[in-house]
């Protein structure tokens, strides 16, 4: 895939679709991705809301590539999508002010689950430990990645016949998703039924962080 033609889509938008593919240097930085469509060329990038940019995949290194070569991401950029120039000398200065460069959370952000031999567990991702719930003797998948394509606000389970808030699908196998609901044995009558709970707003708050794709970690005991 060649690097995107930045010029060419500011002057004609109406022949870009919707979404815009395109492999680039990308830069994590709060709520904004900082991009360098031409990896060749690192005179000029671009800032987006993070919110206007899904990045779809890393990029195995070429050959002969230096271990520590910069990687490059396969990413989608809304079409309309605002952005602001970062120019020569300006990107040289934003480049030297950072202590450690973003590239890798861009592509996939990390979280780990871990129980204890009761079900109790930690959820642990953006430097936070939330308390959850599960059930003991069930074999999770102990790595996985999930997208925003398996978030649902509100999903109702055929099986157990209730509704299910902020829920992440980690399982569609078993139908097992990470969702809101008491986090502890004694606030839950017992372990879960297999689903991961999450209690009241740290379901909310890890539901509206995944925005892209995220590596959830799996670890228990039996």
């Amino acid at each position: 895939m060649r690097a995107f033609d930045f010029a060419a889509y500011t002057k004609n938008p109406a022949t870009i679709a919707p979404a815009v593919s395109l492999v680039a240097k990308v830069w994590l930085d709060g709520d904004t991705y900082v991009v360098i469509p031409d990896p060749e060329n690192e005179l000029s990038a671009f800032r987006f809301a993070k919110g206007d940019v899904h990045v779809v995949d890393v990029l195995p290194p070429e050959p002969g590539a230096a271990a520590i070569a910069e990687p490059l991401y396969e990413i989608a950029v809304r079409h309309n999508a605002p952005c602001i120039k970062l120019s020569v000398g300006a990107v040289e200065q934003y480049w030297n002010a950072l202590s450690e460069p973003q590239a890798a959370l861009a592509a996939t952000q990390r979280v780990r689950i871990s129980f204890s031999a009761n079900g109790e567990g930690t959820l642990a991702y953006n430097n936070l430990n939330r308390p959850c719930l599960g059930r003991t003797n069930l074999a999770y998948v102990r790595d996985l990645t999930v997208n925003v394509a398996d978030k649902y606000r509100r999903r109702f389970s055929n099986e157990f016949q209730v509704w299910m808030d902020y829920a992440v699908l980690i399982d569609g196998t078993r139908g097992i998703y990470i969702h809101e609901g008491p986090a502890t044995i004694a606030t839950n009558g017992g372990e879960s039924a297999g689903c991961i709970h999450l209690a009241a707003p740290h379901a909310a708050e890890f539901f509206h962080w995944i925005t892209g794709r995220t590596r959830i970690e799996i670890d228990y005991p039996w």
